[in-house]
């Protein structure tokens, strides 16, 4: 509501917080064009970057610029058949059809927003409520922990699988090959060699070809990284879930020591103090409940005004609860810009938290403790910069900002 004080029609005192039009406006230029700059161009060329099995640098970016030209080259030729059929069938030319692209644009950011946003709306209240259950949390894990620890047997074949074909190639370069520095640095992802397994000589001869080249060890090459960064992300996550699942059977079972003590056989609660043992057993037993109760009581109020605002914004604008919120704290700066700090980072946490979760063909998911590839943190990163401004534009149209009297800096 920064024109709010602009538009004063008496003497006013400029208000504490106050930002003025202009930085305002350069502010938001340098954003966006950074944004899209970042999700149209940088992030992709990056992601197809990483993604290459290539071995110099050169060969990398050529590979990543030549995979974009043919995706934007594809997309923008079917594009244009779509536009000029619709100009030509429609009769839309000029500024009428600049501003179909538009609204075409802010549709499609919008429907990701509304999809990831609403199922967020949703998911944070119930996860805040479970994680101050400790019953809930153990049985929400002992029903995953089964596929988690299918996934890490499945990986781990897949990697002796393409470590074995590493090695057959390898035998079959010699060293003064100039193929060799590469089939070195492919062999350098192998693992050690499990000699109890098997090794499946004939089915993997028959996948290596007679004559090998660079592109066959690029192909290779991206292979077993993938595969190496899988079975290590599959395994920690079947270590951890059975490592949590274990505590929290450890916590669930100390509700009644006699000394109020949080008693564990796992490292490093094991050899904690008895002070930080008793300080566990409050934080785990007393305190965490009434905290993550709190906080999904106040995210499910959040999530309940938002969902309200969305469905009355466009129709009946006036009865929005973020809009008579923003209105009430009048030319009170720093109130408007706190209660926006917190309704927007809310609705970031729902939107960006649905798409952390995504789990597109086990390739595209983000891991704590370093379990993360390069292509799924861009490939959330473009994602994260794709929902900005329709985010922000949400937000704007929640607070009745179309509205007569309704004057924002973006009206």
């Amino acid at each position: 509501m920064h024109t709010l004080y602009r538009i004063c029609d008496h003497d006013c005192d400029e208000p504490l917080g106050y930002i003025g039009d202009r930085f305002t406006r350069h502010l938001w230029v340098t954003l966006y064009w950074t944004m899209y700059l970042l999700t149209w161009l940088v992030l992709p060329i990056m992601m197809s970057y990483v993604d290459s099995g290539a071995f110099t640098f050169r060969d990398r970016l050529r590979e990543s610029a030549w995979s974009n030209l043919q995706f934007y080259g594809i997309s923008g030729a079917v594009g244009l058949v779509v536009v000029g059929y619709i100009a030509l069938t429609r009769g839309v030319f000029g500024a009428d059809l600049v501003a179909f692209l538009m609204a075409l644009a802010n549709f499609w950011g919008l429907f990701l927003v509304i999809t990831f946003m609403g199922f967020g709306l949703v998911a944070v209240p119930r996860k805040l409520w479970r994680r101050g259950d400790l019953a809930l949390e153990l049985s929400k894990i002992e029903s995953r922990a089964m596929t988690y620890k299918d996934k890490a047997y499945d990986s781990a074949l897949e990697l002796a699988d393409a470590a074995n074909e590493v090695r057959l190639v390898s035998a079959r370069v010699a060293h003064a090959d100039d193929l060799r520095p590469c089939v070195d640095r492919v062999l350098a992802y192998c693992p050690p060699q499990d000699t109890g397994r098997p090794v499946q000589g004939a089915s993997l001869s028959s996948r290596v070809p007679a004559e090998i080249t660079e592109a066959y060890l690029a192909t290779l090459h991206n292979r077993i990284k993938h595969a190496v960064l899988k079975e290590e992300r599959d395994r920690w996550r079947w270590h951890r879930s059975a490592r949590r699942a274990f505590f929290l059977q450890d916590a669930i079972a100390s509700r009644d020591h006699p000394s109020r003590q949080l008693t564990s056989n796992l490292s490093p609660w094991s050899h904690w103090t008895l002070a930080r043992r008793s300080a566990a057993w409050w934080w785990y037993i007393a305190l965490r409940p009434l905290v993550f109760r709190a906080l999904s009581a106040a995210a499910a109020v959040l999530s309940v005004a938002i969902l309200w605002s969305e469905l009355t914004f466009g129709i009946a604008s006036q009865f929005s609860v973020l809009r008579y919120v923003l209105r009430a704290l009048g030319l009170s700066y720093l109130s408007i810009e706190a209660a926006s700090i917190v309704v927007i980072a809310y609705m970031c946490v729902c939107a960006y938290s649905s798409v952390m979760k995504l789990r597109i063909f086990n390739i595209y998911s983000l891991e704590s403790h370093h379990h993360t590839n390069e292509r799924s943190l861009l490939f959330c990163g473009a994602y994260l910069c794709r929902l900005m401004f329709p985010l922000c534009y949400n937000f704007l149209s929640m607070a009745g900002s179309g509205l007569a009297g309704d004057v924002t800096e973006f009206s």
